[in-house]
């Protein structure tokens, strides 16, 4: 009898190990599974509509300039404080792959313009494309087109034929924005 129940306490014993060992592997591998969020299949991929919107210089910018390139393209606003706490990811996306072909594109929802956002961009150290709606001909279309709920932050990735892959409403992890932002630049 005590050789039956110090082997099934060994059973235990041993289960329990290995499931400790297990589990920050098992639990690691989740997280990387959720971190590829699932991109629109490229034969379903919509044109993403062009615009022309002025840069914090005071630059003509027109979104299909970019056309060969990867964009993360940000609808944000500084009084936003969710669209805040994901510029420093967006700041390092861009740092780490435009050379790779990508961009990031931010534009900004405040009404006060460039009196806003220019402040903010240099206080942050934002190293990427600025685009303003405020005091635009195109804002109010450009708004309606690509967040038509309202809400901030909304963020769509483009591919490198011009179609939207990816969006969202609300803040995407940066693992996810990088898992994205790799897979579309390997796409032909």
């Amino acid at each position: 009898m005590k050789i039956r129940q110090l082997g099934f306490g060994s059973v235990i014993v041993g289960l329990f190990v290995a499931g400790a060992f297990l589990s920050p592997m098992v639990t690691r591998q989740l997280r990387a599974q959720e971190s590829v969020p699932a991109l629109t299949a490229p034969a379903s991929r919509a044109l993403a509509p062009d615009f022309t919107l002025k840069s914090l210089d005071g630059k003509d910018v027109k979104l299909s300039s970019y056309k060969g390139k990867v964009v993360v393209l940000d609808f944000w606003a500084t009084w936003c404080p969710p669209c805040r706490k994901g510029i420093p990811d967006l700041i390092e996306l861009q740092t780490n792959y435009q050379k790779k072909g990508i961009e990031v594109v931010g534009v900004s929802f405040d009404q006060n313009g460039k009196v806003a956002v220019e402040p903010f961009v240099k206080k942050n150290g934002v190293n990427y494309t600025m685009l303003l709606l405020a005091g635009a001909s195109a804002g109010q279309t450009v708004a309606q087109q690509y967040v038509p709920s309202g809400k901030i932050p909304t963020m769509h990735i483009i591919d490198k034929q011009g179609r939207i892959a990816y969006s969202v409403t609300g803040l995407t992890p940066k693992a996810s924005l990088e898992a994205i932002v790799q897979k579309l630049a390997a796409e032909s």
